[in-house]
This record gives C-alpha cells, sequence and structure tokens, in this order.
C-alpha cells in the first residue's frame, strides 16, 4: 500500500471516529438536554479516550452540534410564537395570514415535517374551545373531517412518511365546521427532529470539508429569502434610555463594511441620548474592514465588541474557548444584496440560478441571459476575507467556488467605478450602500424569471435626474420576504463576564429597542423585529 494510499485511509478513520463521537454527543443531548449527567459526562470521556481525539477535537464537535441544536430550536420557537400570536387573532385562520405564515416559514427555512408537529399541537388546542361553538351537525361535519385526516396521515408513526403541510394549512384556514382534527402526538418528535438535523449538519458539514457554522439546512426546498436565522430572543426596550445595563466608557468596535450605513445613522444617535457610553470605530492593521477583520480584533483584545455580516467560524469559537470565553452573536437586521451592472446594459432582470451560473463561469456572455453580445465581467470581494462574499457564495452560488474570470476587488468604490467603465460587468453590493448611486443600476432578481422583483421603489428616479432626486430601497418587497437575497448583520459579542460583554449586549439592545429599529429601517435595513413580529406590532416597521 502506498504512502498516499495510507494517508487517505487514515483520514478516513479518524473522520468516522469523530462522527461516531458526534452521533453518541447527539443522543446524550436528546436524552439529557442542554446540561449533560455527570454519569453521561464519564462516558463520553471514555469514548474520547477509546476513539484517541484530542480535547480540542472534541470541543469543536460538542460546539458546532449544540450550537446547530440550539438554532433549529430558536427557529422553531419563533414559528410557534408566531402561529400562536395568528391563531390568537383569527381562527380559523384566512388565506391572507396562511400565505404570511408560510413566507415567515420559507424565511425561517423551515421544513412542512419541522412545522407539522407545531401547527398540530396548537391547532388541537384551539379546536378544543372551537368545538364548544358549534352546533350538532356541524360537529358531524368536524367528525368527518378529522377521520379523513386520521386516514391520510396513516399509523402513529406516520409523520415519517413525506408529507407537506397542506393539509394542515387547509385546516387552519377551513370554514367553521369544516375544521379537521390534528393529534397532538407529533409535538414529542420535535426534539428528536432537531437533534438529527444537528448531528447531520455536522456530518455534512465535516464531509464538505466547511469551516463555518451558518443556518442548519433544514429544508429540502429552497425558500425566498436566503439568509441565516435570527437568534436574539431578549427583553426590547421603546428608546435608548430604557436599555439596561450600559457601562460608562468609550467602547472601541469595528468589521463589516455592510454595517457602514447603518452605524453612521444609529451611533450619534445612541451617543446623544447615552452620553456615557462612547464609541470609537477602529481600522484593523491593514485599513480595509470586513467581518473577518473584526473579529480577529475582538479575538486580539483590540475592540469591545464587532460588527459582523457572516457566522461565526468554528476556528473562532475554538480560539474564544482556548482563551477562556465565549463568543456569541445577536442579530440585529437583515441586508438586502443589490446585483450592479453598468447603467448602459439592457437586461430585465436575473434569476438566482443565472448569478449563479454567471458567477461560476457556466454563463460568460450577456446574450446567455437575454441581453447583448457582450462578453460579462465579474467582480467581487474575496470570501476569505468578505462576509458578503462570503455569505453570496455559500447562498447564492450554493458552495460553488469562484470562476476564474471573476476580478477580485478590495472596496465598493473600486467595484462601482469599474462596473460604471465597463458595460458588461456585474457586481454585488449592500443596496443600501448603492441604491441611491448615479453611475450604476441595478437589476431585478427573483428565484424565476416569471417573477423578478426590483430593488427599487417605486415611482424609479431616471438617472437624468440624479443626483438632484436618488432612488430609495423597495422596503416593502424586502420585508415581506418577496426579494430572494437577505443577508443578516449580527453583534458579535465576546462573553467574558467583564465590561466588554457589557458593552457588546448594551449596544446590541440599543439596536433592538424601538428606536434603533426604527432607525435601523429609515437606513435601509430591514429591522428583524420587524420580519420576527409580522410586522404589526412594531411602529418601526411602517
Amino acid at each position: 500500500m502506498s504512502k498516499e494510499v495510507k494517508n487517505i485511509t487514515k483520514i478516513q478513520t479518524h473522520q468516522e471516529k469523530e462522527q461516531r463521537y458526534a452521533r453518541e454527543y447527539s443522543r446524550a443531548r436528546e436524552r439529557d438536554g442542554e446540561n449533560l449527567s455527570e454519569t453521561t459526562r464519564d462516558r463520553l470521556s471514555e469514548l474520547q479516550q477509546t476513539l484517541g481525539l484530542e480535547d480540542g477535537e472534541i470541543a469543536s464537535i460538542e460546539v458546532e452540534i449544540s450550537a446547530s441544536f440550539r438554532d433549529y430550536q430558536e427557529k422553531l420557537q419563533q414559528y410557534e410564537q408566531a402561529l400562536v400570536e395568528a391563531t390568537n387573532k383569527e381562527f380559523p385562520l384566512t388565506k391572507e395570514t396562511s400565505d404570511r405564515l408560510q413566507r415567515f416559514q420559507k424565511f425561517l427555512k423551515l421544513s412542512d415535517k419541522d412545522i407539522i408537529p407545531l401547527e398540530a399541537r396548537i391547532i388541537a388546542q384551539k379546536q378544543q374551545r372551537y368545538l364548544v361553538e358549534i352546533d350538532t351537525d356541524n360537529k358531524e361535519s368536524f367528525n368527518v373531517a378529522r377521520s379523513q385526516v386520521e386516514r391520510d396521515l396513516g399509523p402513529e408513526d406516520s409523520f415519517e412518511m413525506e408529507t407537506n403541510s397542506v393539509t394542515t394549512r387547509e385546516t387552519l384556514s377551513k370554514p367553521k365546521g369544516q375544521v379537521a382534527f390534528l393529534s397532538a402526538w407529533f409535538g414529542a418528535a420535535v426534539v428528536a427532529l432537531g437533534l438529527l438535523a444537528g448531528v447531520s449538519w455536522w456530518l455534512i458539514d465535516k464531509t464538505n470539508s466547511q469551516n463555518n457554522l451558518s443556518s442548519i439546512p433544514l429544508s429540502e426546498e429552497n425558500g425566498n429569502i436566503k439568509t441565516s436565522v435570527p437568534s436574539y430572543t431578549g427583553q426590547y426596550g421603546k428608546d435608548f434610555l430604557s436599555v439596561n445595563n450600559v457601562p460608562s466608557g468609550e467602547f472601541a468596535y469595528g468589521g463589516s463594511v455592510a454595517w457602514m450605513e447603518m452605524y453612521k445613522v444609529i451611533d450619534p444617535a445612541i451617543e446623544a441620548a447615552r452620553p456615557e457610553f462612547k464609541l470609537r470605530y477602529t481600522l484593523p492593521e491593514n485599513g480595509i474592514p470586513s467581518s473577518s477583520a473584526g473579529l480577529r480584533m475582538l479575538l486580539d483584545d483590540r475592540i469591545a465588541f464587532a460588527h459582523s455580516s457572516r457566522p461565526l467560524h468554528a476556528d473562532e469559537y475554538q480560539k474564544a474557548l482556548k482563551l477562556g470565553y465565549t463568543l456569541s452573536e445577536i442579530t440585529v437586521a437583515l441586508e438586502p444584496i443589490a446585483i450592479v451592472v453598468n447603467p448602459n446594459l439592457n437586461i430585465s432582470g436575473l434569476t438566482l440560478s443565472q448569478l449563479k451560473d454567471i458567477y461560476t463561469g457556466k454563463i460568460t456572455n450577456w446574450n446567455q441571459v437575454g441581453g447583448p453580445n457582450l462578453k460579462i465581467i465579474p467582480y467581487s470581494f474575496n470570501a476569505k476575507d468578505s462576509g458578503i462574499a462570503e455569505f453570496f457564495e455559500r447562498d447564492v452560488m450554493e458552495s460553488l467556488p469562484f470562476a476564474n474570470n471573476v476580478v477580485f476587488v478590495q472596496t465598493t468604490t473600486n467595484a462601482l467605478r469599474e462596473v460604471a467603465a465597463n458595460p458588461g460587468a456585474i457586481y454585488y453590493a449592500s443596496a443600501p450602500e448603492v441604491v441611491g448611486q448615479c453611475s450604476i443600476k441595478l437589476v431585478a432578481i427573483g428565484n424565476n424569471s416569471d417573477r423578478l422583483i426590483s430593488p427599487y421603489s417605486e415611482p424609479l428616479v431616471p438617472a437624468s435626474q440624479c443626483p438632484e432626486r436618488r432612488n430609495k430601497i423597495n422596503m416593502a418587497a424586502m420585508e415581506t420576504g418577496q426579494y430572494p437575497i437577505l443577508q443578516p448583520l449580527f453583534v458579535a459579542v465576546k462573553y467574558d463576564g467583564k465590561v466588554n460583554q457589557q458593552a457588546g449586549e448594551a449596544y446590541a439592545n440599543f439596536m433592538l429597542s424601538d428606536r434603533g429599529q426604527k432607525i435601523i429601517r429609515q437606513a435601509g435595513f430591514i429591522p428583524i423585529r420587524c420580519l420576527s413580529k409580522f410586522i404589526d406590532k412594531l411602529d418601526a416597521c411602517h
């Protein structure tokens, strides 16, 4: 056997050992919950020794599976909260409300199997009260519908089969007397599904040699919104004065350029309301800000908290653990990503599939997508350094590598100059940063060619009237999930029990207050609470 073959065999064997530990750890989480018993810990330690795995490898496995498990549970909690609020307002649900729930499900990237247990349990609770209101004839119709649903679902373990939520959603919107009953036994499977999703994600992630902690791919279908899910579930104040536990002093921060249009308007407002809380933006040593640079500065103790437009990587978690603390990220907003082209390019729009093919090199001429016979010159940041490029590569390009013809740039300013000068150029950038630019234009995008969504709000301002008048973002399409590319923006916080943790949490709470969310929206971003609360409870969402 050659040395190369031996090395490959050794790697495969080591991966199998990691996968074995991952499976056992997931079973332990399913059995004990988040806090493992002493007996379980002893058994896992014995297994680690038997498998010959290092402490760092074990920590990485447990952190990633635990993070995916928490993320999945938070998604379910958010969907359940939305469903409860909807059914408290009306029952049965109207088609409009059911459609909004379905859009929210897609945003959370939950499959129909994931939400059926929740819907079944909540509907069962509602129907107990609802039965009191219907008369004898209607009860007979109800029992017929119930029997039909139970026949459709089959035996007790039928939710393991391929299903969709049509039956459940029809139940939600049936007229009185025809509400179908769904048994509440589905509910017990939620935790098992979460752990299964967690360990599956970890195994897939290791197999594909990915090194980031992104959202769990729970759904087999791609929803409209390409984004990670928000994870913050704290209490929100009405204004900056109502935020508690705000430390005094000057606090340095830095990171993603995606935050620029937001922090330059919200930071002065925070400091005006809370003069004891001073903020200082800090550039990395190379002078080029990015999510990765900000997180490195946070780990190196150069800043108190960081702006990021990507999830934390496993190596960043591990470094923090070695330093004696943990890192966490709090989602405060979503950023619409715009597709930028030369203003003279005549094209109706692009689908996400066409975007993927352009940046992976499959499509190289604009005539392949209904445009002129013109060579395409794609521009991008480097995914190794940029949160937006990493997001684009993962969620739009489906983790395929950038093609050799992609030209990498270091700043959006340089990219926009290139796009304005080259008729065949294309670029992607933060919509709030580029929507008002006069020298370029943004194209409509969508999942399908017959459903292209413009990032511009109506009426469109012609180039001849710019800069006296400037275009604005189509917030209605962004907040309702019609626009297909949104990326989350995080505040990365160092949980070390010290003042920097307090500063990071306070900054996130400023952002998540009613006042903060309103300013975020005015800056052209989507306040995260507008999505998670269905846009009808917060003044900032209107």
